[in-house]
């Protein structure tokens, strides 16, 4: 009596056509199937670097409705005088009408606010980062940046933030 083994090479050299396309075909669904497995692994292990890189992060923004209810806060208590409060200014002009403006500490997020939640558990870091903000140069010296295509801004700098906080204070 023969056994499974010898039957199955006794078929694989009647039959080589068979065999071979048959071995093929295993072939290819294996590699696809591991090829699936490596796909998944590397997304996986990307998901994990980007998280990692990123850590859980929050974006803190200037709220212009917020900025307006302090801007009405602070004319209420200044009242009908001239005079600066919070960063907020007011003036009259040569016509009767009240000028009101805030200087560059009213519409940014106060450093206080970031310790604040910074102090929360779970937070390990903060990073405070300003946004590019296009100028017109006056006495400028044009500063090339080899790493930025510069083609297209007609002569204007940006002006960005450091990513270590205490070098923009």
């Amino acid at each position: 009596m023969m056994n499974v083994f010898q039957r199955g090479i006794r078929s694989i050299f009647r039959k080589p056509v068979k065999s071979i396309l048959l071995l093929i075909v295993v072939v290819v669904i294996s590699s696809f199937f591991m090829a699936g497995l490596a796909g998944q692994s590397a997304n996986i292990k990307t998901q994990d670097a980007t998280r990692q890189a990123v850590g859980a992060t929050f974006r803190l923004e200037v709220n212009e409705m917020n900025s307006q209810k302090r801007g009405e806060e602070a004319s209420k208590i200044l009242g009908n005088k001239e005079g600066e409060y919070n960063g907020y200014v007011q003036k009259q002009m040569p016509d009767g009408a009240w000028l009101s403006t805030g200087d560059n500490s009213f519409y940014t997020i106060r450093q206080a606010d970031v310790q604040k939640i910074a102090e929360v558990d779970g937070i390990e870091a903060y990073n405070l980062i300003t946004v590019s903000t296009p100028v017109n140069p006056v006495n400028f010296k044009r500063i090339e940046n080899p790493d930025v295509d510069q083609s297209s801004d007609l002569g204007g700098v940006n002006v960005r933030g450091n990513r270590i906080m205490e070098m923009d204070m």
